[in-house]
């Protein structure tokens, strides 16, 4: 119902600036993109032992490694877990790049940043995601990124996180100074911003306005727009979802004086999810005796006689 609105002729200005923003959107998200993957495809280059100084050093200034005088890379599996154990508290929030370069999903060892399987043989068994990043493997790509924008390298910052005694590394620094220059650059020259045009939220409200206040109840509200006229209405609601035996607390509003809440039920049937729309709302005071079951794991049987509980079908 919103989508016809606004494609209707009263709506023909506000209907172009969606399609324009659109197109201009989708154009920078290739842009973006194509300036990602050949990050991907380079960042291998940069991650080299000799300039490993540099990379502890940007990764300490930005809390990623506890510490600058350690060499990661040459600690062994023993070595790490002492490690681990004689650094504080604080440091350990500061060890993101000491965790394992790999995490379980399904069952299965994935590599972080990536979707592909964990091969100790194949990628060559780094202990951390901080030395998996000096790995020779496209699989570690991701994570190799994923630094990139922690440290917020760029053509103007990288300088400041070369070490004294590195500065006779011409060769390697003048390598990462055309990675910056041929790889960076480019993506942040890209304009990708998404969201909606400029005032269009102004523009818009009053359409969903009139979709949701249409007398032919053809709008599906969806929970978080119940959730919305409910606050702007001033009207108590608790949304709950329904299993054959019990009720879960799903979100609410409340705390609007004046007006018992009024209880709503999404279908489950046990599927783990509930839909995020309304197809029917209707009334179920023929169901008495329900109990309701918290977030704080609590059950309240709820009088039908005392409430006005609404119930969506799947």
């Amino acid at each position: 119902m919103f989508v016809d609105r606004l494609c209707s002729p009263s709506h023909r200005q506000l209907y172009r600036m969606v399609q324009n923003k659109l197109e201009l959107d989708r154009l920078a998200m290739i842009e973006r993109d194509n300036a990602i993957r050949n990050i991907h495809a380079n960042s291998r280059s940069i991650f080299q032992v000799s300039l490993e100084k540099l990379w502890r050093n940007s990764a300490f200034q930005h809390q990623l490694l506890p510490c600058v005088s350690t060499n990661f890379l040459e600690l062994t599996e023993a070595d790490l877990e002492r490690f681990r154990e004689q650094v504080s508290d604080v440091d350990q929030a500061k060890s993101d790049y000491l965790s394992p370069p790999w995490e379980m999903r399904n069952g299965h060892r994935i590599v972080k940043g990536s979707d592909q399987e964990f091969d100790a043989g194949m990628h060559g068994k780094p202990l951390t995601k901080y030395a998996a990043l000096f790995h020779n493997d496209a699989v570690f790509d991701g994570l190799r990124y994923s630094f990139l924008q922690d440290v917020q390298l760029c053509t103007s910052t990288w300088g400041a996180f070369v070490p004294s005694d590195m500065h006779g590394n011409v060769k390697e620094l003048e390598l990462l100074q055309q990675f910056c220059d041929e790889c960076l650059k480019p993506l942040a020259k890209t304009n990708f911003e998404g969201g909606p045009p400029n005032e269009f939220l102004t523009s818009a409200w009053p359409i969903f306005i009139e979709c949701i206040s249409c007398a032919s109840n053809q709008y599906w509200l969806s929970y978080v727009e119940l959730l919305l006229v409910c606050e702007l209405g001033h009207r108590n609601v608790v949304i709950f979802s329904e299993n054959p035996e019990r009720f879960d607390y799903l979100c609410s509003v409340t705390g609007h004086e004046g007006n018992s809440p009024v209880l709503v039920a999404l279908w489950n049937n046990n599927r783990g999810r509930v839909r995020s729309h309304y197809q029917c709302l209707k009334l179920m005071e023929h169901r008495s005796g329900a109990h309701f079951e918290c977030d704080k794991k609590r059950t309240c049987p709820v009088p039908a006689s005392e409430t006005n509980v609404r119930y969506k079908r799947a």
